[in-house]
C-alpha cells in the first residue's frame, strides 16, 4: 500500500510504500496553512486526519512554479535560489 504523509511540524511531505516510514519513495518540503492545524470551516487552517486526493494542482506546469492561492503565477523559482533555499531548510 502507498500513502502520502504530511508532517505539519516538519513541513514535509512523504510518499510511503509498504506502510513503513523508512520506505518512503519521495520526500519534499511543503508549506501548510498560515493558521496552523485545525478543522474549522473557512479557518485557513490545515485539516488533520485521513483525506482522499481528488485532484492535482500544477500538473503539466514547469517544475518549481510559484503558486499563490492554489493558482500558478507566471514565475518559477530560479535554480540558483533553490540551492540556497534547500541548504537553509536542510533539504
Amino acid at each position: 500500500m502507498v500513502h502520502v504523509e504530511i508532517s505539519l511540524s516538519e513541513q514535509s511531505c512523504r510518499v510511503i510504500a509498504d506502510d513503513a516510514a523508512e520506505n518512503y519513495v519521495f520526500e519534499a518540503a511543503v508549506s501548510t496553512a498560515k493558521n496552523g492545524p485545525g478543522e474549522g470551516k473557512n479557518s485557513e487552517c490545515t485539516p488533520r486526519g485521513l483525506h482522499q486526493i481528488r485532484g492535482l494542482i500544477g500538473e503539466g506546469l514547469p517544475e518549481n512554479t510559484i503558486f499563490v492561492g492554489r493558482r500558478p503565477t507566471e514565475s518559477v523559482i530560479p535554480r540558483r535560489c533553490l540551492c540556497s533555499f534547500r541548504k537553509e531548510i536542510g533539504y
